[in-house]
């Protein structure tokens, strides 16, 4: 469930319950211009950095993540992703990543065959590291026999024995 953001939102009707009942029209307006002003994943990230435990407390920099691949004269995907993963909790945490990319599900897509699943990651507590993993696949089709490029946006799944999170 979505405890937390139900809370929030339960929480937030009552501020503005109480807002509106202490203040005029002009410092609701003010309220609400500073709240707009305020970086949108600030919530978010200062519950992370503090209040997370589990596979919740993994931030994936996106930015500092990539993933490269070129085709042998064999008709062979080979290639090498980096993906840097910081946890923000106390704890080691042992997990899966896969990367989720949602594409044209008719034309080739390279995160279709890059298999990180079966790697067990382990961060240990306020670590951060950039996992390399490299890959090898044989294309069954001749179209794609020369395809070679690099992905620096993907979304990430992440996983251990009880949760999901995409991020």
């Amino acid at each position: 469930m979505h405890y937390t953001g139900i809370i929030s939102i339960i929480l937030l009707i009552i501020g503005l319950f109480f807002l509106a009942k202490r203040y005029t029209g002009k410092m609701i307006f003010v309220f609400f211009l500073a709240l707009i002003l305020l970086p949108t994943n600030l919530f978010a990230n200062v519950y992370q950095l503090n209040f997370a435990n589990g596979i919740y407390a993994l931030e994936f920099q996106q930015d500092a993540s990539n993933c490269e691949y070129d085709t042998n004269s064999s008709g062979i995907v080979e290639g090498n992703c980096k993906i840097s993963i910081v946890n923000h909790s106390r704890d080691t945490l042992t997990f899966r990543v896969s990367i989720d990319q949602k594409l044209d599900p008719d034309s080739f897509n390279i995160t279709d065959i890059i298999n990180l699943k079966d790697h067990q990651l382990k961060l240990d507590g306020k670590e951060h590291r950039t996992f390399d993993f490299n890959f090898r696949h044989s294309l069954k089709s001749s179209k794609y026999q020369s395809i070679g490029g690099q992905v620096d946006i993907f979304n990430l799944k992440i996983t251990d024995d009880d949760n999901t999170i995409q991020l």
